[in-house]
C-alpha cells in the first residue's frame, strides 16, 4: 500500500514538475509577446475598445453574438489595472497561460512520456490561429482556446478516474466554455459524437450516467444568469450574421464550401508542413521503436474522432443550414482535439529521436513569430498594416478633453475607436460609443455635460442632427500630428488626425436620446 501511494506520489509530483515548466515557458512567451505590444503605443486597436466600453459595468450579458466571460475577466482586471492596454494583455497572456498547463496536463493523460506532453503543448503554439491570432486579433476566442484545452483535459480525467469531484471540474470547464463563446457548444457535441463512436468510451460514459448529469448540473448553474438575459433578446438581435437574406441558398452554399474546406486546411498550418519537412511521411507509419501513447492511445482515439466529427458537423452546417462567410478561426471549437492525436501518432512515428528535430522547429517558428511582430512595430505601416489605429495619437484629443475639462463628463464617442480610447484616457468618465446601441453604461448623476466627439477620418460622417445640435460656444476642432511616420505605397507618410468636439447639452431631446439612451 505504501508503495503504491509513494507511485502516485512520484507521479503526480511529475506531472505538477512538468505543468510548473510549461507555465514558466508560456508566461515567458507572453510577456515578450506583451512587451511587444505595449511598445507599440498605450492606445487600443481592433476588438478592444468595443470592449473597453462595455466593461464599465458587470452584466449578465453585453452582445447577442458573444458570451460575456472576456467581459467580465477585463472588468475584474480594470478594477486594479484601470481601463488601459495593461488589462487587456494581462488577460490575455494569463488565459495563454492557461492554454499551456490545460494542454500539458491533457497531453500527460494520453502519453506516457513526460517530454512529449511538454512539447505537444508547446506545439499547440504550431497552429497559427493559436501561434498568430492570438496576439493580432483575438479577444472572445482567447478565452474559448483557454476553456477547450480545460475542457478536453477535464474530459480525459472523467474518463480515466470517474468521480463526483472529477465530474465537477467537467461541468465547471464546459459552463466556463459556453460563457466564451457559443462556438463551444459545438465542441461539446462534437465530444458526444467522439464518446459515441468510439465503444470502450460509450460504454464507460453509459455507466456513469449519473456522473454526467453533475457535469450538466454544474455547467448550467454557470451559465442559467446569462442564459436567462440571452433568451430576453429580441428576435431582431438574435439573427445570426452568417445568414444573408438577399443571397440565394444555392449561392451560400456554393460559397461556403471552398471557405470551410480552406478553414480546415488552415487549421493545420503551419504545423502539418513542419512535421512533412522534419520526417517526411515517417511521422504518419507505424512507429518502430518505443511508442509515446500508453493507455491513453484510446483518449488520442477519442480525440481524433471528436475532430473528425467536427469537421463533418462544420460542412453539415453549410449544407443544411446555408452557412457561408466561414472564417479559420472558427474551426477552432471543432477541430483542437485533434493535437492530442497528432502528437501521439507523431511521437508513436518517429520515437525520441524526433523530440530534438520538432523541438528546434518550435523554436525557429515561435522566433519568426517575435521577429515579425517587432517589426510591425519598429517599422509601422505597409505591409504589415494601412490603417496602424494603434498608432492615432489620441493623447492630442485627451489634452483638448482635459483642457475643456470634461474629464468626468459623459463623452460619445461616434465611433469605437475613439470612444474606447476614451475611456482608456478618462476612466472616471461616463463613454458611450454611438456605434454600439446595445450597451450604455449605468448612471447615478444625469447632471453631467454631455459632450459628443468624431473624427470623420475615422468612421463615417456624423449624423447632421446630431452635430447640428452642438452649443457653437463649447465646439473644438483639433488637429493632432502622428508621432510616428507611417510606410504607405506613395512612400513615408507623417499623418494628421481631426476630431471635432462640443456639448449637446443646450438641446435636451438629442442629449437625452444620445447620452442617457435607455
Amino acid at each position: 500500500m505504501f508503495a503504491m501511494l509513494e507511485r502516485n506520489g512520484t507521479r503526480l509530483a511529475q506531472s505538477l514538475g512538468g505543468a510548473w515548466s510549461v507555465a514558466l515557458f508560456y508566461f515567458v512567451y507572453g510577456l515578450v509577446h506583451g512587451g511587444i505590444s505595449r511598445l507599440a503605443g498605450p492606445a487600443l486597436a481592433l476588438d478592444d475598445v468595443k470592449i473597453n466600453v462595455v466593461a464599465q459595468s458587470l452584466e449578465p450579458g453585453y452582445h447577442p453574438d458573444n458570451p460575456p466571460l472576456f467581459e467580465w475577466l477585463i472588468f475584474l482586471v480594470q478594477s486594479i489595472t484601470g481601463p488601459t492596454l495593461v488589462s487587456f494583455l494581462v488577460v490575455k497572456y494569463a488565459l495563454l497561460v492557461g492554454v499551456g498547463v490545460f494542454t500539458f496536463l491533457g497531453m500527460r493523460l494520453v502519453v506516457r512520456d513526460e517530454r512529449w506532453a511538454g512539447l505537444g503543448a508547446i506545439s499547440l503554439l504550431l497552429l497559427f490561429q493559436i501561434g498568430w491570432n492570438f496576439h493580432q486579433a483575438f479577444t472572445h476566442s482567447t478565452a474559448l482556446i483557454c476553456a477547450l484545452a480545460f475542457f478536453w483535459y477535464a474530459l480525459f480525467r472523467v474518463i480515466r478516474q470517474p468521480t463526483i469531484l472529477t465530474s465537477i471540474v467537467l461541468g465547471l470547464a464546459a459552463g466556463l466554455g459556453l460563457l466564451s463563446k457559443y462556438s463551444f457548444a459545438f465542441a461539446i457535441v462534437c465530444a458526444v459524437i467522439g464518446l459515441g463512436v468510439t465503444y470502450r468510451h460509450r460504454v464507460r460514459w453509459l455507466s456513469a450516467f449519473k456522473l454526467s448529469l453533475v457535469a450538466v448540473a454544474v455547467s448550467s448553474i454557470l451559465v442559467l444568469p446569462h442564459a436567462i438575459w440571452r433568451i430576453g433578446e429580441t428576435s431582431a438581435q438574435l439573427q445570426s450574421r452568417f445568414m444573408d437574406a438577399d443571397a440565394s441558398y444555392w449561392m451560400k452554399i456554393a460559397s461556403g464550401l471552398p471557405e470551410t474546406l480552406w478553414a480546415l486546411v488552415a487549421f493545420f498550418l503551419p504545423i502539418i508542413p513542419v512535421l512533412f519537412l522534419l520526417f517526411g511521411i515517417r511521422w504518419l507509419m507505424p512507429g518502430s521503436g518505443r511508442p509515446v501513447a500508453s493507455v491513453g492511445s484510446e483518449l488520442a482515439t477519442l480525440a481524433r474522432n471528436s475532430a473528425l466529427a467536427g469537421a463533418v458537423v462544420l460542412f453539415a452546417m453549410v449544407i443544411f443550414l446555408g452557412l457561408d462567410g466561414m472564417q479559420e478561426r472558427y474551426a477552432i471549437a471543432f477541430l483542437f482535439p485533434v493535437i492530442f492525436w497528432l502528437i501521439v501518432k507523431v511521437g508513436d512515428g518517429v520515437g525520441r529521436i524526433g523530440t530534438r528535430k520538432l523541438l528546434m522547429a518550435n523554436g525557429a517558428v515561435l522566433s519568426a513569430i517575435v521577429a515579425v511582430r517587432l517589426a510591425q512595430v519598429l517599422w509601422p505601416g505597409e505591409p504589415f498594416c494601412s490603417d496602424c489605429r494603434q498608432w492615432i495619437p489620441y493623447e492630442g484629443l485627451g489634452r483638448a478633453v482635459q483642457e475643456a475639462g470634461w474629464e468626468e463628463a459623459t463623452l460619445v464617442g461616434f465611433e469605437d475607436h475613439t470612444a474606447g480610447n476614451l475611456r482608456r484616457l478618462f476612466p472616471k468618465a461616463r463613454v458611450l460609443s454611438a456605434h454600439i446601441q446595445y450597451y450604455a453604461p449605468p448612471t447615478d448623476d444625469n447632471d453631467r455635460p454631455c459632450i459628443f466627439v468624431w473624427s470623420p477620418q475615422l468612421g463615417p460622417p456624423a449624423p447632421d442632427h446630431v452635430t447640428n445640435a452642438i452649443d457653437p460656444s463649447t465646439s473644438k476642432k483639433i488637429e493632432v500630428p502622428w508621432q510616428r511616420t507611417i510606410r504607405s505605397r506613395q512612400g513615408d507618410e507623417k499623418r494628421v488626425t481631426e476630431w471635432f468636439l462640443g456639448s449637446l447639452d443646450k438641446n435636451p431631446s438629442i442629449a437625452r436620446s444620445v447620452c442617457r439612451p435607455n
